[in-house]
């Protein structure tokens, strides 16, 4: 939806969108536009089939956003989705009033519990990963059986991830030049890498058992014009999920996606720091930074369980 075009800031920093104490209501990367652009289809299409009299985004009205959030309810969607649907409506709602097709006194399509509200929803948060010999079956099925066409750079894909625990997007898009041979780690570029929150960071020093590994996703980097080590980005993430979840079904493992390949590694680093002498503090932070997070509970909320986390 060209509206959402109004709160596009993609050069906006999320510190200087909180510089006056409170979040301004921009969406800042290009990912977050795409994802709620999509969001805001499926609310054109409820309109469409259940409001026909609703022609344009300036006639949505709270009540047929309150029927949108109650079908999806009734569809038995995850709350993460949910979560994203409301967050999607805001963000219009806020682009029509900076567009003056709605007036700034106009009732709120989906006020927030401040502005009177119901609670939103929130993606449930786990810690839970797979275990070293779950990741190691998986990868082991993906080189063996995985599909013709995917399965070998999928195996790839999982075991970049292993090692250094990269988002699959990140993983994805990564160039032979973001990998540090000598220091053993991994610089990655803003946007151009699909960072997280398009934020520039470096991992955490990998292990030497997995340097042969990304020496030689250096190497097939280094032969491609761009300097990307995968080509086919753009649907490639997808099929490196497919073929996870064709591995964990055959295997008889709970599938719980390529992040828990990146929850191993965090645990797996969040280990091996308090082992060199950090506080569960200082572990988790030096994680939390690993992964891309600006928060320490991030951690302790996803990544690394209470249990893992005694000294």
């Amino acid at each position: 939806m060209k509206i959402l075009q109004a709160v596009f800031r993609p050069s906006m920093s999320r510190k200087h969108a909180k510089q006056d104490g409170r979040e301004k209501p921009f969406i800042m990367g290009i990912n977050t536009m795409k994802m709620y652009v999509r969001e805001m289809y499926d609310l054109a299409h409820f309109l469409r089939k259940d409001y026909p009299e609703c022609r344009s985004a300036k006639d949505i009205t709270p009540k047929m956003v309150d029927d949108f959030i109650a079908a999806a309810l009734k569809r038995k969607l995850a709350t993460g989705t949910l979560g994203r649907y409301q967050a999607g409506i805001r963000k219009l709602d806020e682009a029509m009033r900076h567009l003056k097709l709605k007036p700034a006194d106009a009732p709120r399509l989906l006020p927030t519990m401040k502005q009177g509200g119901k609670r939103g929803f929130r993606a449930a948060t786990s810690t839970e990963a797979y275990s070293e010999e779950q990741a190691e079956s998986i990868l082991d099925f993906i080189k063996k059986y995985g599909s013709k066409k995917y399965g070998p750079v999928a195996a790839l894909i999982v075991e970049l991830m292993i090692i250094v625990g990269l988002r699959i997007s990140e993983a994805v898009y990564l160039r032979a030049e973001n990998i540090d041979e000598p220091e053993r780690i991994i610089w990655l570029e803003k946007n151009k890498n699909r960072s997280k929150g398009g934020r520039p960071r470096e991992t955490l020093e990998y292990d030497k058992a997995g340097a042969a590994f990304m020496s030689a996703l250096k190497r097939r980097g280094e032969q491609n014009p761009t300097g990307h080590i995968f080509k086919n980005r753009a649907s490639l993430g997808d099929q490196v999920g497919n073929e996870i979840r064709r591995a964990c079904s055959a295997l008889g493992i709970e599938s719980l996606g390529s992040h828990a390949f990146r929850k191993r590694n965090a645990q797996d680093h969040h280990a091996r720091l308090m082992t060199q002498g950090l506080n569960d503090t200082e572990a988790r932070w030096q994680v939390a930074k690993h992964l891309g997070h600006n928060r320490i509970n991030v951690v302790s909320e996803s990544y690394v369980p209470p249990q893992d986390r005694e000294s």
